[in-house]
């Protein structure tokens, strides 16, 4: 399957908690983060469209705001288009992404 995003990505391992209409809050990670999503992995099932509340943990503090699950990858793997954020939260995705371009900035990597 052809890349569908079209916005520059980083490779981060960074918890995130996604709660829903109905049930439980889920406990996922990324695989990777942009500015308007992610990909994640998780160990229950999402619903295609579903719209979540998202709680991502940088490493400045947290961020979050509403995004909807686009598409399922994997049996675990889902991609999140972020649709509804403060400025703040915007502008501490913009500069997290922007910084993890940077070859002199690490990757953060979060411990198993």
């Amino acid at each position: 399957m052809p890349d569908q995003r079209g916005s520059h990505r980083v490779e981060v391992a960074l918890e995130v908690s996604l709660g829903r209409k109905v049930g439980n809050d889920v406990h996922a990670q990324t695989c990777d983060l942009s500015a308007t999503g992610a990909c994640i992995t998780c160990s229950r099932p999402l619903r295609i469209d579903e719209e979540v509340r998202f709680d991502l943990t940088l490493p400045e503090g947290h961020c979050g705001g509403k995004a909807r699950v686009l598409r399922q990858q994997r049996h675990d793997t889902y991609a999140l288009r972020f649709e509804h954020m403060s400025p703040a939260t915007q502008g501490a995705l913009d500069a997290f992404v922007a910084a993890g371009r940077t070859p002199s900035r690490p990757i953060y990597r979060l411990s198993s």
